[in-house]
């Protein structure tokens, strides 16, 4: 049941990526992290912590077109 968020987390990082800008992306980003906190599946919380570590490379993506 806890593995049923997996699916919108897809899509919200989808949706993160599909944004116009930095300021944007990084309103979507701590969105994702506050919705996967709290969550007690292991993969979703290994997902929060691999997003927590790679946020500046991630945002890096609307700074320069890169990840």
């Amino acid at each position: 049941m806890r593995l049923l968020k997996w699916p919108l987390t897809q899509e919200k990082i989808r949706d993160l990526y599909r944004s116009k800008n930095r300021a944007s992306a990084e309103k979507k980003f701590n969105l994702i992290l506050a919705y996967l906190e709290g969550i007690e599946a292991k993969p979703l919380l290994t997902l929060r912590k691999t997003l927590i570590s790679w946020q500046p490379y991630i945002l890096n993506h609307f700074d320069r077109g890169t990840s």
